[in-house]
Protein backbone atom coordinates (compact mmCIF):
# COMPACT_ATOMS: atom_id res chain seq x y z
CA UNK A 1 0.00 0.00 0.00
CA UNK A 2 1.14 3.64 -0.35
CA UNK A 3 1.48 4.61 3.04
CA UNK A 4 2.90 2.95 6.07
CA UNK A 5 1.56 4.36 9.29
CA UNK A 6 5.11 5.88 10.91
CA UNK A 7 4.89 9.65 12.34
CA UNK A 8 2.94 12.70 12.05
CA UNK A 9 5.15 15.26 10.55
CA UNK A 10 4.33 18.60 11.36
CA UNK A 11 6.07 22.26 12.40
CA UNK A 12 6.81 22.63 16.15
CA UNK A 13 8.10 26.44 16.08
CA UNK A 14 7.65 29.75 17.57
CA UNK A 15 5.42 30.46 21.01
CA UNK A 16 7.03 28.77 23.88
CA UNK A 17 4.83 27.00 26.30
CA UNK A 18 4.39 28.70 29.90
CA UNK A 19 5.17 26.78 32.70
CA UNK A 20 1.87 25.03 34.05
CA UNK A 21 1.72 24.53 37.96
CA UNK A 22 1.50 21.20 38.92
CA UNK A 23 -1.43 21.38 40.68
CA UNK A 24 -3.28 22.60 38.09
CA UNK A 25 -2.97 18.80 36.12
CA UNK A 26 -3.99 16.80 38.97
CA UNK A 27 -7.14 15.92 37.83
CA UNK A 28 -7.46 12.35 37.74
CA UNK A 29 -7.49 11.80 33.76
CA UNK A 30 -5.70 9.24 31.93
CA UNK A 31 -5.50 7.34 29.29
CA UNK A 32 -6.46 3.12 28.48
CA UNK A 33 -5.77 1.70 25.57
CA UNK A 34 -7.18 -1.24 24.34
CA UNK A 35 -5.35 -3.75 21.77
CA UNK A 36 -8.04 -5.99 20.19
CA UNK A 37 -7.54 -10.08 19.32
CA UNK A 38 -7.26 -9.89 15.33
CA UNK A 39 -6.56 -12.78 12.75
CA UNK A 40 -2.71 -11.81 12.96
CA UNK A 41 -3.07 -9.67 9.89
CA UNK A 42 -5.38 -7.16 11.23
CA UNK A 43 -4.40 -4.75 13.84
CA UNK A 44 -7.37 -3.15 15.97
CA UNK A 45 -6.89 -0.64 18.70
CA UNK A 46 -8.79 1.46 20.65
CA UNK A 47 -7.92 4.62 23.61
CA UNK A 48 -10.32 6.17 25.55
CA UNK A 49 -9.93 8.88 28.44
CA UNK A 50 -10.43 7.17 32.11
CA UNK A 51 -11.71 10.13 34.46
CA UNK A 52 -12.03 7.09 37.54
CA UNK A 53 -9.65 9.07 39.98
CA UNK A 54 -10.98 12.53 38.95
CA UNK A 55 -12.96 13.82 42.36
CA UNK A 56 -14.37 16.66 39.56
CA UNK A 57 -18.05 15.94 38.25
CA UNK A 58 -17.49 18.93 35.49
CA UNK A 59 -14.09 16.63 34.99
CA UNK A 60 -16.07 13.43 34.36
CA UNK A 61 -19.08 15.18 32.41
CA UNK A 62 -15.80 16.68 29.74
CA UNK A 63 -14.29 12.86 29.48
CA UNK A 64 -17.89 11.30 29.29
CA UNK A 65 -18.64 13.74 25.84
CA UNK A 66 -15.04 12.73 24.63
CA UNK A 67 -16.09 9.17 25.10
CA UNK A 68 -19.27 9.47 23.43
CA UNK A 69 -17.73 10.64 20.50
CA UNK A 70 -14.55 8.17 20.60
CA UNK A 71 -17.36 5.34 20.52
CA UNK A 72 -19.46 7.20 17.82
CA UNK A 73 -16.47 7.33 15.53
CA UNK A 74 -13.40 5.14 15.66
CA UNK A 75 -15.11 2.72 17.95
CA UNK A 76 -17.82 2.22 15.55
CA UNK A 77 -15.02 1.64 13.00
CA UNK A 78 -13.60 -1.33 15.23
CA UNK A 79 -16.67 -3.11 15.68
CA UNK A 80 -17.28 -3.15 12.10
CA UNK A 81 -14.28 -4.33 11.46
CA UNK A 82 -14.61 -7.12 14.17
CA UNK A 83 -18.05 -8.16 12.47
CA UNK A 84 -16.21 -8.37 9.15
CA UNK A 85 -13.08 -10.03 11.19
CA UNK A 86 -15.56 -12.56 12.16
CA UNK A 87 -17.37 -13.83 8.60
CA UNK A 88 -15.34 -16.05 6.75
CA UNK A 89 -16.27 -15.21 3.80
CA UNK A 90 -14.70 -11.51 4.05
CA UNK A 91 -10.92 -10.99 2.89
CA UNK A 92 -10.64 -7.58 4.32
CA UNK A 93 -8.04 -6.25 6.61
CA UNK A 94 -7.79 -3.78 9.19
CA UNK A 95 -5.41 -1.26 10.50
CA UNK A 96 -6.97 0.86 13.20
CA UNK A 97 -4.32 2.38 15.25
CA UNK A 98 -4.55 4.58 18.53
CA UNK A 99 -1.74 6.73 19.51
CA UNK A 100 -1.81 9.28 22.80
CA UNK A 101 0.36 12.25 22.39
CA UNK A 102 0.48 14.38 25.90
CA UNK A 103 2.38 17.61 26.25
CA UNK A 104 2.35 20.17 29.68
CA UNK A 105 -0.73 21.42 28.95
CA UNK A 106 -2.69 18.82 26.89
CA UNK A 107 -3.45 15.19 26.86
CA UNK A 108 -4.41 13.75 22.86
CA UNK A 109 -5.51 10.50 20.79
CA UNK A 110 -4.82 10.46 17.75
CA UNK A 111 -6.79 7.85 15.57
CA UNK A 112 -6.27 6.22 12.04
CA UNK A 113 -8.71 3.70 10.49
CA UNK A 114 -8.29 2.06 7.09
CA UNK A 115 -8.97 -1.59 5.67
CA UNK A 116 -7.57 -3.13 3.33
CA UNK A 117 -7.70 -3.62 0.36
CA UNK A 118 -8.04 -0.46 -0.78
CA UNK A 119 -6.27 2.29 -3.08
CA UNK A 120 -6.06 5.71 -3.31
CA UNK A 121 -6.87 6.84 0.40
CA UNK A 122 -4.64 7.39 3.20
CA UNK A 123 -5.85 6.40 6.51
CA UNK A 124 -9.25 8.41 7.97
CA UNK A 125 -7.84 10.32 10.98
CA UNK A 126 -9.76 11.08 14.23
CA UNK A 127 -8.36 13.32 17.06
CA UNK A 128 -9.14 14.40 20.56
CA UNK A 129 -7.78 16.80 22.87
CA UNK A 130 -8.31 17.40 26.22
CA UNK A 131 -6.96 20.61 28.07
CA UNK A 132 -5.68 19.67 31.10
CA UNK A 133 -5.58 23.01 32.89
CA UNK A 134 -8.85 24.08 31.58
CA UNK A 135 -10.16 20.73 32.01
CA UNK A 136 -12.34 20.37 29.33
CA UNK A 137 -12.72 19.06 26.50
CA UNK A 138 -11.54 21.38 22.84
CA UNK A 139 -13.75 21.08 20.28
CA UNK A 140 -12.86 21.72 16.42
CA UNK A 141 -15.45 24.30 16.79
CA UNK A 142 -13.00 25.93 19.61
CA UNK A 143 -9.89 25.79 17.86
CA UNK A 144 -11.23 27.32 15.02
CA UNK A 145 -12.80 30.39 16.53
CA UNK A 146 -9.43 30.69 18.61
CA UNK A 147 -7.50 30.85 15.85
CA UNK A 148 -10.28 33.07 13.68
CA UNK A 149 -10.65 30.12 10.52
CA UNK A 150 -13.61 28.51 8.94
CA UNK A 151 -12.46 24.88 7.58
CA UNK A 152 -13.50 26.11 4.30
CA UNK A 153 -10.57 29.02 4.69
CA UNK A 154 -8.60 26.36 5.91
CA UNK A 155 -8.80 23.84 2.80
CA UNK A 156 -8.34 26.89 0.37
CA UNK A 157 -5.36 28.12 1.86
CA UNK A 158 -3.97 24.40 1.67
CA UNK A 159 -5.14 24.61 -2.28
CA UNK A 160 -2.68 27.66 -2.69
CA UNK A 161 -0.35 25.96 -0.48
CA UNK A 162 0.53 23.04 -2.22
CA UNK A 163 3.67 22.81 -4.23
CA UNK A 164 3.17 20.20 -6.67
CA UNK A 165 6.10 17.36 -7.63
CA UNK A 166 4.92 17.46 -11.27
CA UNK A 167 2.86 19.79 -13.58
CA UNK A 168 -0.48 20.17 -13.36
CA UNK A 169 -1.17 17.71 -9.96
CA UNK A 170 -3.25 20.31 -7.70
CA UNK A 171 -5.42 19.92 -4.41
CA UNK A 172 -8.72 20.29 -5.20
CA UNK A 173 -11.12 20.40 -1.61
CA UNK A 174 -10.44 18.29 1.08
CA UNK A 175 -12.04 18.29 5.04
CA UNK A 176 -10.57 19.22 8.59
CA UNK A 177 -10.37 16.18 10.14
CA UNK A 178 -8.71 17.72 13.62
CA UNK A 179 -5.99 19.10 15.52
CA UNK A 180 -3.51 18.34 17.70
CA UNK A 181 -1.36 21.01 19.89
CA UNK A 182 2.66 20.41 19.76
CA UNK A 183 4.57 20.62 23.15
CA UNK A 184 5.42 24.71 22.74
CA UNK A 185 1.75 25.37 22.50
CA UNK A 186 1.56 25.11 18.18
CA UNK A 187 -2.06 24.28 17.13
CA UNK A 188 -2.17 22.07 13.48
CA UNK A 189 -5.12 20.97 11.77
CA UNK A 190 -4.91 17.70 10.47
CA UNK A 191 -6.44 17.68 6.78
CA UNK A 192 -7.86 15.17 4.44
CA UNK A 193 -6.90 16.65 0.57
CA UNK A 194 -7.96 15.45 -2.66
CA UNK A 195 -4.95 15.28 -4.73
CA UNK A 196 -5.46 15.52 -8.62
CA UNK A 197 -3.64 14.41 -10.98
CA UNK A 198 -4.45 14.11 -14.77
CA UNK A 199 -1.90 11.07 -15.22
CA UNK A 200 -3.20 9.22 -12.69
CA UNK A 201 -6.65 8.33 -10.25
CA UNK A 202 -7.37 10.92 -7.72
CA UNK A 203 -5.83 10.34 -4.20
CA UNK A 204 -6.71 11.31 -0.66
CA UNK A 205 -4.23 12.33 1.31
CA UNK A 206 -3.35 13.18 4.80
CA UNK A 207 -2.06 16.44 5.47
CA UNK A 208 -1.41 18.81 8.12
CA UNK A 209 -1.63 22.97 8.09
CA UNK A 210 -0.55 25.00 10.53
CA UNK A 211 -2.09 28.60 10.83
CA UNK A 212 0.74 31.48 9.95
CA UNK A 213 -0.18 33.00 13.64
CA UNK A 214 1.97 29.98 14.62
CA UNK A 215 4.69 30.26 12.70
CA UNK A 216 7.96 32.24 12.96
CA UNK A 217 7.04 34.43 9.88
CA UNK A 218 3.75 34.63 10.36
CA UNK A 219 3.25 32.42 6.65
CA UNK A 220 0.91 29.57 7.16
CA UNK A 221 2.72 26.04 6.45
CA UNK A 222 1.46 23.00 4.51
CA UNK A 223 3.14 19.98 5.44
CA UNK A 224 2.44 17.48 2.62
CA UNK A 225 3.40 13.89 3.85
CA UNK A 226 1.80 13.00 6.91
CA UNK A 227 0.95 9.67 8.49
CA UNK A 228 0.58 8.77 12.10
CA UNK A 229 3.17 6.38 13.92
CA UNK A 230 4.29 4.73 17.46
CA UNK A 231 5.82 7.70 19.04
CA UNK A 232 3.17 10.44 17.69
CA UNK A 233 6.26 12.81 18.41
CA UNK A 234 5.61 15.93 16.21
CA UNK A 235 8.54 17.13 13.79
CA UNK A 236 9.69 19.73 11.61
CA UNK A 237 9.82 18.65 8.07
CA UNK A 238 10.25 21.29 5.12
CA UNK A 239 7.57 21.44 2.61
CA UNK A 240 8.51 20.47 -0.77
CA UNK A 241 9.86 22.82 -3.57
CA UNK A 242 8.50 22.84 -7.11
CA UNK A 243 10.54 20.58 -8.83
CA UNK A 244 9.74 23.03 -12.23
CA UNK A 245 8.92 26.54 -12.53
CA UNK A 246 6.72 25.99 -15.19
CA UNK A 247 3.87 25.22 -14.05
CA UNK A 248 0.26 26.87 -15.11
CA UNK A 249 -0.89 29.80 -13.35
CA UNK A 250 -4.62 28.79 -12.64
CA UNK A 251 -7.27 31.37 -12.01
CA UNK A 252 -5.24 34.49 -13.56
CA UNK A 253 -5.60 35.66 -17.00
CA UNK A 254 -2.41 35.04 -19.55
CA UNK A 255 -3.42 38.36 -20.96
CA UNK A 256 -1.46 41.27 -24.07
CA UNK A 257 -1.86 44.82 -24.33
CA UNK A 258 -4.94 44.18 -26.64
CA UNK A 259 -7.34 42.41 -24.14
CA UNK A 260 -6.87 39.00 -25.45
CA UNK A 261 -6.54 35.99 -22.59
CA UNK A 262 -6.90 33.00 -21.47
CA UNK A 263 -7.55 32.00 -18.01
CA UNK A 264 -6.99 28.71 -16.67
CA UNK A 265 -9.53 26.54 -14.62
CA UNK A 266 -8.43 23.53 -12.81
CA UNK A 267 -11.25 21.21 -14.22
CA UNK A 268 -9.02 21.21 -17.55
CA UNK A 269 -10.59 23.95 -19.36
CA UNK A 270 -9.56 27.05 -20.24
CA UNK A 271 -11.60 30.80 -21.15
CA UNK A 272 -10.48 31.52 -23.84
CA UNK A 273 -11.17 35.26 -25.91
CA UNK A 274 -8.74 35.44 -28.64
CA UNK A 275 -9.96 38.24 -31.11
CA UNK A 276 -13.94 39.11 -30.47
CA UNK A 277 -14.25 35.66 -29.93
CA UNK A 278 -15.32 34.05 -26.53
CA UNK A 279 -15.07 30.37 -25.98
CA UNK A 280 -14.10 27.84 -23.72
CA UNK A 281 -11.45 24.53 -24.43
CA UNK A 282 -10.87 22.09 -22.85
CA UNK A 283 -6.55 21.94 -22.33
CA UNK A 284 -3.96 19.19 -21.51
CA UNK A 285 -0.53 20.34 -20.05
CA UNK A 286 2.59 18.14 -20.72
CA UNK A 287 5.55 19.80 -19.50
CA UNK A 288 4.95 23.20 -20.88
CA UNK A 289 3.42 21.73 -24.21
CA UNK A 290 -0.24 22.66 -24.24
CA UNK A 291 -2.77 21.14 -26.56
CA UNK A 292 -6.08 23.08 -26.78
CA UNK A 293 -9.39 21.49 -27.94
CA UNK A 294 -12.45 23.21 -29.18
CA UNK A 295 -14.89 20.51 -30.92
CA UNK A 296 -13.16 18.92 -33.53
CA UNK A 297 -10.71 21.81 -33.89
CA UNK A 298 -7.27 21.51 -32.16
CA UNK A 299 -4.49 24.09 -31.17
CA UNK A 300 -1.02 24.10 -30.17
CA UNK A 301 0.48 26.12 -27.23
CA UNK A 302 4.13 26.77 -24.90
CA UNK A 303 4.21 27.74 -21.86
CA UNK A 304 7.47 29.30 -20.48
CA UNK A 305 8.50 29.63 -16.97
CA UNK A 306 4.53 29.68 -15.83
CA UNK A 307 4.22 33.20 -17.34
CA UNK A 308 4.57 33.57 -20.78
CA UNK A 309 2.00 31.87 -23.53
CA UNK A 310 2.63 31.26 -26.92
CA UNK A 311 -0.59 30.68 -29.04
CA UNK A 312 -1.35 30.43 -32.57
CA UNK A 313 -4.83 30.80 -33.40
CA UNK A 314 -6.77 31.77 -36.39
CA UNK A 315 -3.84 32.80 -38.43
CA UNK A 316 -2.46 35.17 -35.64
CA UNK A 317 0.22 34.35 -33.06
CA UNK A 318 -0.61 35.74 -29.70
CA UNK A 319 1.73 36.20 -26.80
CA UNK A 320 0.06 36.18 -23.54
CA UNK A 321 1.38 36.73 -20.31
CA UNK A 322 0.60 35.82 -17.09
CA UNK A 323 -1.32 38.84 -14.95
CA UNK A 324 0.26 39.30 -11.08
Amino acid sequence: MKKVLSAILAAALAVGLMAVPAYALDDGVEINREEIETDGESILELSEFDASRSTSEAVRKEIFMMNSDIARTIGSDVREARYKLADEDDSDWFNIRSFTYETDKYLQIIATSISYPIYGYDPYTYSWVYDRTAKKYVHLSDALIEDGLTESEIIEDAEKLYAPEYYDIFLFGGKVLGFYMADDNTRSYIIYMNLVNPAAEEWQYLMTYTPGKYTEDGKAQLFQHVTVGETFTPEKEEPEEFISGNSIKYGVKYEDADGNYIRFIRDKTAVVKLGEKLDSWNFYNSEGNIDFNMGSTNYKATLEKGTTLKVAYDGKDYTLTAAE
